[in-house]
C-alpha cells in the first residue's frame, strides 16, 4: 500500500501554509515506497525531516528491550565516530536511575512526551555527552517519542545550533515525529516481512535440494545393498561406489595401507604419514589432509579387529559435495557390514583353529594320528612342513596407550592375522596375557619374530612385546613339549634382563638344554651341592655374594670391571669373592671351577625361588 494515502488527513490538521510540514509528510511517505534495507529507510527518514524542517542532522534511536538500550539506527548529518560512541562507551539507557537514563533522549522515551535542550552546555542532564555533542557541532536538541500502534518504539531526535522552539513548533515537530513513528513501524514491518520471505525462499530450496540428494541417495543404497546382499567382493563394492561418484574411491586401513581402489584419476588415497586426521563421529569429514595432494572427502569405516578404516574420495566443491558426503556415509555403512560379515566368518574359522591349538599344547588327543588327523583338515601337514611354537608377552606398561582393553584385542587381531597370511597359514591363540603362534619352520623363526614384532610397532606405536621361538617340531605329540620350553624359556629370559625381544631356543645353548631335559635331578644335585653352603646364610646375607658372583662370570673374572658394575671398590669384590670361595670350597680364579659355578647358577635361573626354597629346607620340596 502506497504510504502517501494518508497525506490529505494529516494535512488538514496543520497550519494552513505550512509547507515545509506538508513537504516532510510527503518525504517521509516516500521513503517508504523505496524498497531498501531498514537501515537505509531509516537513514532516508532522518534526512527526509533534517532537510524539510530546518535541522543540522537528526538520527532515529530505536529501543533493544534486551539490553534496554537506545541505539541509533539511522542518521543525517552526523559523523560515524560520534555514532559509534554513542552505541557503544555512550549509551542511552531506557531503564534505572543512572545518569544514562536521564538523557533528554532516555526521558523522551519514557515519558512519551517531546524534551529539548536550548543549550546543551548549561543543560546538567547533558553533561555525560557534551563533549562529544559539541565536537560533533551542535548546541541543542530535541527529542521526540516514536509511537507506533499504542507502543513507544524509539525516539526522533533533532540537533541544531542553539534556538528555542515555540509550543507551535514543538507541536509541528511532534505531528512530523508521528509520522515519522509511522513510517519507521512500518519500514521495521516490512524488512521483518522480507526477512520471513527470504528465510522461506532458503528453506524451500533446502527442502528442493535435500529431497533431490535423497532421491539419489536412495539409488546409492540400492545399488550397494544390492552388492552387500549378494556377496560380492570388496572390490566389487568399490568399483560400485567409484562409479556412483564418477571419481576414484580408495579404502584403506588404519594404517593408511590401500585395501582396495577403483574409479579414474590420480587419487591414491591419503598418503602414509599423513598428519592431522581428524577425530570422527559418525560422519565423515571434508578437507585438506594431504600435504601435497588435493584435497579430498574422507569418512571413517569400522572395519573391526585392529580398528578403522578411511573411505576416501577427491574433494567436489559446488552442491556435489554433500551429495558426494552422504554417499560416503551410507557406503562406510555397509562397506562396514561387508568387513563384519567376513570377520564373523573368521572368527568362526579362528574358533575352529583356535581349538585346535588348544588342543594341541595341552597334548589332548588319544595319540599322534588323531593329532596329525585334525592338523590336516586345517591345511597343517606335519609330514611336509615342520612348525615352531611362538609365543608373544606384551609389555605390562604401554605409555599413552589409551583403553587397554581395546589396544589387547588389536592386539590379538594383529597376530591372528599375521598367522593367517603364512603359507601354509599358521594357527594364533592366547594362552592368559600370553599369545601363541604356530608357524611352518620355512617361515623361519628368528626372522617371523622380526617381521610380527615390526607390524606391532608399526600398527600399535609404543606396544613392546617379547617373543620366544621355541624349537622345530616335525610331531605334533610334541607340541606341548616345546610349547612349555619356550614359556620357560620367556620367563627364565625376563628374570636375567635380556636385553633382545627376540628368544629363540637355539641361541641359549646351556639353557635350552636344560629346558628340554626331561630329567634335571642330576644338574639340581650339582648345583644344590655347590651352592647351598652359600644359600644357607639367608636371603640378606646371601644377596650381595651371589650379586657379586653373578658379576664377576660377566665380566671375564676382573674384579675392576666387577667393581665398576656394582659400584663398589675392587677391594670389597675381592673381600667377597674370598668368602665366596671358603663358603663353596671352589676357587673362581679356577676355570674348571669356574664352569661348574656357572653351571650351579644357571640351573638355580631356571626357577630361583623353588631353588633356594629346597637348600633352606634340606631338599624336602624335591
Amino acid at each position: 500500500m502506497d504510504a502517501s494515502a494518508g497525506i490529505p488527513a494529516l494535512a488538514s490538521g496543520v497550519a494552513a501554509g505550512n509547507r515545509d510540514l506538508l513537504r516532510a509528510f510527503v518525504s517521509i511517505s516516500k521513503a517508504l515506497n523505496l524498497a531498501r534495507p531498514l537501515p537505509e529507510t531509516l537513514d532516508l527518514i532522518s534526512e527526509k525531516v533534517s532537510r524539510t524542517m530546518g535541522h543540522k542532522s537528526c538520527a532515529v534511536l530505536l529501543a533493544n528491550r534486551e539490553t534496554e538500550d537506545l541505539l541509533i539506527e539511522g542518521s543525517f548529518g552526523l559523523g560515524e565516530e560520534y555514532v559509534l560512541a554513542l552505541n557503544t562507551r555512550l549509551k542511552q539507557k531506557i531503564g534505572g536511575d543512572g545518569p544514562e537514563s536521564r538523557s533528554v533522549t532516555a526521558q523522551a522515551f519514557s515519558t512519551g512526551m517531546p524534551v529539548y535542550a536550548p543549550d546543551i552546555t548549561e543543560d546538567p542532564r547533558f553533561a555525560p555527552w557534551r563533549e562529544a555533542a559539541l565536537a560533533e557541532g551542535y548546541n541543542s536538541i530535541v527529542a521526540l517519542p516514536l509511537l507506533f500502534r499504542g507502543e513507544i518504539i524509539g525516539v526522533l531526535n533533532c540537533y541544531d545550533a542553539p534556538r528555542e522552539y515555540t509550543e507551535d513548533q514543538v507541536e509541528a515537530l511532534m505531528v512530523v515525529a508521528e509520522q515519522a513513528a509511522s513510517a519507521v513501524g512500518i519500514a521495521r514491518l516490512i524488512s521483518s516481512q522480507r526477512s520471513t520471505i527470504d528465510q522461506l525462499s532458503a528453506l524451500n530450496e533446502h527442502v528442493t535440494a535435500q529431497h533431490d540428494l535423497m532421491r539419489r541417495s536412495e539409488k546409492t543404497h540400492e545399488t550397494l545393498a544390492a552388492l552387500l546382499l549378494g556377496g560380492g567382493p570388496l572390490d566389487s563394492m568399490t568399483e560400485a561406489l567409484a562409479n556412483l561418484l564418477n571419481a576414484r574411491v580408495v579404502l584403506q586401513d588404519e594404517g593408511l595401507r590401500v585395501l582396495s581402489s577403483a574409479g579414474h584419476g590420480d587419487h591414491g588415497g591419503l598418503p602414509p604419514g599423513t598428519r592431522g586426521l581428524p577425530e570422527f563421529d559418525e560422519h565423515g569429514r571434508a578437507g585438506d589432509l594431504g600435504p601435497d595432494g588435493p584435497p579430498v572427502l574422507v569418512a571413517p569405516v569400522d572395519l573391526g579387529g585392529p580398528g578403522r578404516g578411511y573411505l576416501s574420495t577427491p574433494l567436489m566443491g559446488g552442491p556435489e559435495m554433500a551429495f558426494v558426503l552422504r554417499t560416503l556415509e551410507q557406503a562406510a555403512v555397509v562397506f562396514a557390514l561387508h568387513a563384519a560379515r567376513r570377520r564373523a566368518a573368521q572368527e568362526a574359522e579362528e574358533g575352529i583353529r583356535g581349538d585346535l591349538l588348544a588342543d594341541l599344547l595341552a597334548a589332548r588327543f588319544r595319540d599322534g594320528a588323531e593329532a596329525r588327523e585334525r592338523a590336516l583338515y586345517l591345511g597343517l601337514d606335519f609330514s611336509r612342513d615342520p612348525f615352531r611354537v611362538i609365543l608373544v608377552r606384551p609389555g605390562r606398561k604401554v605409555p599413552n596407550a589409551g583403553n587397554s582393553g581395546s589396544r589387547r584385542s588389536r592386539l590379538h587381531s594383529l597376530v591372528r592375522g599375521f598367522a593367517g597370511r603364512t603359507h601354509p597359514p599358521g594357527l594364533a591363540g592366547s594362552d592368559g596375557e600370553d599369545l601363541v603362534v604356530l608357524l611352518p619352520s620355512r617361515e623361519e623363526g628368528r626372522e617371523g619374530a622380526r617381521r610380527l614384532i615390526r607390524l606391532i610397532g608399526e600398527t600399535l606405536p609404543g606396544q613392546r612385546v617379547r617373543v620366544a621361538v621355541g624349537a622345530p617340531c616335525e610331531d605334533p605329540a610334541e607340541l606341548s613339549d616345546r610349547y612349555g620350553e619356550a614359556r620357560s624359556l620367556l620367563d627364565l629370559a625376563e628374570r636375567l634382563g635380556a636385553e633382545t625381544p627376540i628368544i629363540c631356543q637355539e641361541d641359549w645353548r646351556v639353557y635350552g638344554l636344560m629346558l628340554r631335559g626331561n630329567d634335571r635331578r642330576d644338574l639340581l644335585g650339582l648345583a644344590h651341592q655347590v651352592l647351598d653352603p652359600l644359600l644357607a646364610l639367608g636371603p640378606d646375607a646371601s644377596r650381595d655374594l651371589l650379586a657379586t658372583l653373578h658379576s664377576h662370570l660377566e665380566n671375564d673374572l676382573s674384579p675392576t670391571r666387577t667393581a665398576a658394575a656394582l659400584f663398589v671398590h675392587p677391594n670389597t669384590v675381592k673381600y667377597r669373592l674370598g668368602k665366596v670361595a671358603g663358603l663353596l670350597s671352589l676357587d673362581p680364579g679356577s676355570l674348571d671351577d669356574v664352569l661348574t659355578i656357572k653351571i650351579s647358577l644357571m640351573v638355580r635361573s631356571l626357577d630361583p625361588d623353588g631353588f633356594d626354597r629346597r637348600a633352606l629346607t634340606g631338599h624336602e620340596a624335591s
